[in-house]
């Protein structure tokens, strides 16, 4: 019998299966140990301590505790050199604590191959730094665009060059380069060239096939599940926006910082589609008795604020975050679900695809896009699944939830799936393609 590979990882992300990032780690990393392959996990997590998950997969945990201690101390020999901050999320007291477990774990376990997802990025830094030493492969994972495509904000010029260097550094080190979307593996590949193009696979989040069956009743159902941003962006009274962007004038000027005036984040705020439905239910009478709009996930003041002043008061309810059970059955039970997508201003062809897009795409309902264009926009129309809309248009997507309102009213198909398309996101097939970059080796 051939012998078990080894395997390191370093990944902030993996026990909150709440989130994304930890949800696809539990995934894939479960079902590469069940491969030929043993895996050693290094997280974050409540408490400090190791424990097996199956045969083949240790997770050695690094308490946020330990983490915070780290910070005090500043003990302990990082990487070199130890004070480049290669990301808007450096957090060096994080990787020191890494490194500390990483090194012991080295003394005991040697392993054929290390694996690093981020963000955090930091954590690419001390990946290089082990595989040199080891002599050993280093596949890295970009689960978000890094420097080249994304302006995450940046203390100083300082800060955004590291970030520029450690992109570069990590992709050339990298045996393999692993990323989310199509659009990020243009986006590197047209930046680094053929070279670097050659290393990257993509590996989508992917979804599961659903179990909840779909609800009959005379309610037509609008859900949104998961986060929003840019509330506070909309919500901002202007003379405190006018007074932030002489401060961040000055600081780009004196000393190269960078913020996030590319990120259209008002894009996500749900005061566009409250509004729209607020349309709806004021040219419509019986839509107001017809239709609910379902948010599962933060609560915000200000929804329940818009819902008044738009006259929808009773119509919206927050149902807060839910277990991720309970959030699939809400959706499954949806007539319109609805995906919302920060704009890049910089960007023509959006790159980003939110991972709830493929947990949508799961349950064959129709999706409302409020999306700049990009790769999610031509996801949901190329999958026959609904209509995408500027995510700023009011009268736009009023239209679109009256056409789907109608449809749904005279019993015709708000949207025709095409399941052959859409299968090939099925987490199945993403595990595939993530074991096949390590049985390369």
């Amino acid at each position: 019998m051939p012998e078990r590979k080894r395997i390191l990882v370093l990944a902030y992300h993996y026990a909150d299966i709440t989130r994304a990032a930890g949800l696809r780690m539990s995934r894939f990393l479960e079902s590469l140990s069940r491969k030929a392959y043993d895996i050693h996990l290094i997280t974050a997590g409540e408490r400090n301590g190791s424990h097996q998950v199956g045969d083949g997969l240790t997770v050695h945990t690094v308490s946020h505790n330990e983490i915070a201690r780290t910070r005090i101390n500043r003990t302990g020999d990082l990487i070199k050199p130890p004070h480049d901050r290669p990301g808007p999320d450096y957090n060096q007291s994080m990787a020191q604590a890494f490194s500390q477990a990483a090194r012991k774990l080295l003394s005991e376990v040697r392993p054929d191959t290390i694996f690093v997802s981020g963000p955090p990025f930091h954590l690419f830094l001390l990946g290089i730094a082990l595989s040199q030493e080891q002599e050993i492969p280093l596949v890295v994972e970009l689960r978000d665009a890094w420097y080249t495509g994304m302006y995450w904000p940046y203390r100083n010029r300082g800060e955004w060059q590291a970030a520029e260097y450690w992109e570069a550094r990590s992709l050339e080190a990298a045996s393999k380069v692993i990323v989310v979307t199509e659009g990020v593996k243009k986006l590197l590949s047209e930046q680094y060239g053929a070279e670097i193009s050659d290393k990257i696979e993509v590996v989508r989040h992917g979804y599961v096939p659903v179990t909840h069956e779909r609800r009959q009743d005379d309610i037509f159902r609008i859900v949104y599940t998961g986060q929003f941003r840019g509330i506070d962006v909309v919500t901002t009274p202007s003379w405190k926006k006018a007074v932030k962007d002489v401060g961040q004038a000055f600081a780009r000027t004196l000393w190269g910082a960078q913020f996030c005036e590319q990120l259209q984040l008002e894009y996500m705020s749900p005061h566009f589609l409250l509004e729209a439905v607020g349309g709806g239910a004021r040219r419509v009478s019986k839509f107001s008795r017809k239709c609910r709009v379902i948010f599962a996930g933060q609560q915000f003041e200000q929804i329940d604020r818009w819902s008044r002043q738009f006259g929808i008061g009773e119509m919206v309810e927050q149902r807060g975050t839910l277990p991720p059970d309970q959030a699939e059955r809400l959706a499954c039970q949806a007539d319109v679900l609805v995906l919302s997508l920060y704009g890049i201003k910089a960007c023509v062809h959006h790159w980003c695809v939110p991972s709830k897009l493929y947990s949508y795409l799961a349950t064959g309902n129709t999706i409302l896009g409020l999306l700049p264009p990009g790769e999610t926009r031509d996801i949901i129309e190329r999958a026959g699944v609904g209509y995408a809309v500027r995510p700023d248009d009011v009268a736009e997507i009023e239209g679109a939830i009256a056409q789907l309102y109608s449809n749904w009213l005279t019993n015709e198909p708000l949207s025709r799936p095409d399941w052959e398309y859409i299968g090939q996101f099925a987490i199945d097939r993403q595990i595939e393609k993530f074991i096949e970059c390590f049985n390369s080796f």
